[in-house]
């Protein structure tokens, strides 16, 4: 009888510490996913904030050539240029937005998907042994 509470025990304690591992990877993994997220999030405000103080300087000098203006013509040119490049800077920028949101998100989702893949193999290995 003794000898079934040492094995019952000791499998306790085996369960236990592999409990206690799988949550410290499972806490890692999830550190490693936020940071990549708070990464991400930083690099993308400050490309938002130079997007944002790029078109702020832009449309003041737009506006200093047009109350410089001598004719309408001069205004209407300035502005269909102002416009333009405007738009060119926006297509530009949202596209070096969109390429890191989609790094960051392989990035964040990468720590997480590689630990539950690397459970999931422990657990049919084991499985398979039993």
């Amino acid at each position: 009888m003794s000898e079934q509470v040492e094995k019952a025990t000791q499998a306790m304690i085996t369960a236990y510490e592999e409990l206690n591992k799988y949550t410290r990877e499972a806490v890692d993994a999830s550190v490693r996913a936020a940071n990549a997220f708070s990464k991400g999030w930083e690099e993308t405000a400050r490309s938002t904030s130079t997007l944002l103080q790029d078109s702020v300087s832009r449309a003041m000098a737009a506006g200093k050539t047009i109350a410089s203006a001598k004719n309408i013509r001069d205004v209407v040119d300035t502005h269909n240029e102002f416009v333009k490049d405007y738009v060119d800077a926006v297509i530009a920028n949202t596209g070096k937005i969109t390429e890191i949101s989609a790094r960051v998100t392989k990035e964040v989702v990468e720590p997480i998907a590689q630990h539950a893949t690397e459970t999931v193999s422990r657990i049919m290995q084991k499985a398979r042994a039993a």
